[in-house]
């Protein structure tokens, strides 16, 4: 018997949460961090442990991380520069 199952409906995205980033549904998760995990050389497995979640919501995650890989990492690289420019800023005026 086939099962059938919309893995979308593992990942959510709303403007209201997280600047419109997507993220597991029903969880405080949002796919970059998953994907920084993942970069960082953490397992799936690791990963589900970590954020406490499903084996099966952290390979959405990464399934839609890899499908729209280059605009996430663009705004990964966007979230630490202007954490850089703040943290540099915040040393400055010390």
């Amino acid at each position: 018997m086939a099962v059938k199952f919309d893995i979308g409906a593992l990942l959510d995205s709303d403007p209201g949460y997280w600047g419109g980033r997507p993220f597991v549904r029903g969880k405080r998760v949002t796919v970059q961090r998953i994907a920084i995990a993942h970069s960082r050389g953490e397992t799936a497995t690791e990963i589900a442990d970590d954020f406490e979640l499903e084996i099966g919501e952290v390979h959405a995650a990464l399934a839609y991380y890899f499908v729209n890989q280059t605009e996430i990492d663009a705004d990964i690289a966007s979230f630490d520069a202007e954490s850089e420019r703040l943290a540099s800023q915040a040393n400055s005026q010390r």
